[in-house]
């Protein structure tokens, strides 16, 4: 039995989105909680100096809106992935337009945000819709 390749974009393109996205969240969950312990330990000995103290409070505040920003990108990620998975078995044309959009949109704004991994498995997904698009009609 031979499997091409096309098959498994079109059909498991959402599913690498997800799997990907859902390994970006643990990644970033992780983070925010290093960055966590890491202020509660840093911050403290800062106290005596104001500027370095106010420096870190602000470096601090900036790195967790980030984390948390990457984390809800990646969870809407995840869940638009599972929603192509669903969908890839009987993608048609006309279903693939609509996903060839929500698939472009967060590659690129992954892309903005540094989610580099979901970057790549939102191409993943990206290719499997564009040959879908690009069959011809039997």
């Amino acid at each position: 039995m031979k499997i091409k390749l096309e098959r498994i974009l079109i059909e498991f393109g959402g599913a690498i989105t997800a799997f990907f996205a859902i390994i970006e969240l643990v990644k970033y969950s992780l983070g925010i909680f290093l960055v966590k312990c890491l202020a509660d330990i840093t911050l403290p000995l800062l106290e005596d100096y104001k500027i370095l103290h106010e420096l870190a409070g602000l470096a601090y505040i900036l790195a967790l809106l980030l984390l948390v920003i990457l984390a809800v990108i990646s969870l809407i990620v995840g869940v638009y992935g599972f929603k192509l998975y669903s969908a890839g078995a009987k993608l048609s044309r006309e279903t693939a337009e609509k996903w060839l959009v929500k698939t472009m949109l967060i590659a690129v704004i992954s892309l903005f945000f540094g989610a580099f991994i979901v970057t790549a498995a939102s191409s993943i997904a990206l290719l499997g819709v564009l040959i879908v698009l690009a069959k011809k009609e039997d």
